[in-house]
């Protein structure tokens, strides 16, 4: 969800979560096995709690 409690759609996950500032909620899993650990996290919900800053680089142009 962003700051404003709507969801974000997965395809704008990247732009509208890089350089966020977010509260997570996951489940960290642990497993050993023939002594190699695994650990794995299942997401629950991701709250932007800041978004990331816009970027100051100028925009490339077009040429045609």
């Amino acid at each position: 969800y962003d700051a404003h409690d709507r969801l974000i759609d997965a395809a704008s996950y990247r732009p509208r979560l890089q350089g966020a500032l977010v509260e997570m909620h996951f489940n960290l899993s642990h497993s050993a096995f023939k002594g190699k650990d695994t650990y794995t996290a299942d997401i629950h919900t991701i709250r932007v709690l800041k978004p990331p800053q816009p970027s100051m680089a100028p925009k490339k142009k077009s040429i045609s």
